[in-house]
């Protein structure tokens, strides 16, 4: 407020604010950082990560972590991730990992997607998948594939 905010907004609040007749709160809530301020990853500390790490993630650091963060995880680290915390991911986070990147994943992870991650995968995603892993999907993740999809799967 002091820095930030309107000339009126100043003479409104800080003089109450000062003398204690107010008190002032801090409040946070964005979709990538969630509402732990100092949880959240930089891209700088997400290449950084260990495997080890990477699986310690809660599911709401996770979820903090946007589309880009997620995109600068190395094939290891998506490997990495626990079958909770691939079916915690949200579609974004799904279509940010690097196609190549798919491939890290283990037949477990693969089971672990929801049908709303699977129907979000896009046609090159889904190519990426080797025979193991498109047999892996179970009969939840076979019905949730689109109609491009199944046809590049065939």
């Amino acid at each position: 407020l002091a820095l930030f905010g309107t000339d009126e907004q100043k003479r409104q609040y800080l003089p109450r604010l000062a003398s204690g007749e107010w008190i002032g709160a801090y409040a946070l809530s964005e979709p990538d950082s969630g509402t732990d301020a100092l949880s959240a990853l930089n891209s700088a500390q997400v290449q950084k990560l260990t495997n080890a790490q990477v699986q310690s993630l809660t599911t709401d650091q996770l979820n903090a972590l946007g589309a880009a963060d997620l995109r600068e995880f190395a094939p290891a680290q998506i490997a990495a991730l626990t079958t909770a915390q691939v079916a915690a991911l949200t579609t974004d986070q799904v279509l940010a990992i690097e196609t190549a990147d798919l491939r890290a994943l283990g037949n477990a992870a693969i089971d672990a997607l929801t049908t709303d991650q699977v129907s979000a995968l896009t046609t090159s995603q889904f190519n990426a998948f080797s025979a193991a892993q498109l047999g892996a999907l179970t009969n939840g993740g076979v019905a949730a594939m689109t109609t491009a999809q199944a046809a590049s799967a065939a």
